[in-house]
């Protein structure tokens, strides 16, 4: 895998893991305090009890937003295992061990560092022109 897919797959694992942690957030902060406040003034109008309330209302679109953070979570996981395991193959081939260490250990990061400072193609040095021609006799 080249350094342009490991990033293209680890920029995708960030964007879902952004999405998930914003829907979570959403669902929390934007929908639940709705839920609790709705069913305080449902309690003090006479209404019906707030369990009832809860389940008529906004337990559907509470639940939706967390069912969809969870999807999102899972694609977000789906994404690192691909670039984890790229990395690595990559790592293996190329027999960069210390990298492959630190990926092992410290993946998400260490992928990070890995694509910012390991060049794109690995430098090896041409042959000397003695180590091609076989010797005359």
């Amino acid at each position: 895998m080249s350094n342009k897919a490991i990033a293209v797959w680890f920029l995708l694992c960030v964007l879902f893991l952004i999405m998930a942690v914003a829907l979570g957030i959403y669902a929390n902060v934007v929908l639940n305090p709705d839920l609790h406040q709705y069913c305080r003034s449902a309690q003090h109008s006479g209404e019906t009890t707030c369990r009832a309330i809860i389940e008529d209302d906004f337990s559907g679109s509470v639940l939706d937003i967390y069912f969809l953070a969870v999807i999102v979570l899972l694609m977000a996981l789906v994404c690192g295992c691909i670039t984890w395991i790229g990395a690595l193959v990559r790592q293996g081939r190329q027999r960069q061990w210390g990298w492959f260490l630190g990926t092992l250990t410290f993946s998400g990061i260490a992928i990070l560092i890995y694509l910012l400072v390991v060049p794109k193609t690995q430098r090896i040095p041409a042959p000397s022109l003695d180590q091609r021609l076989p010797p005359t006799s």
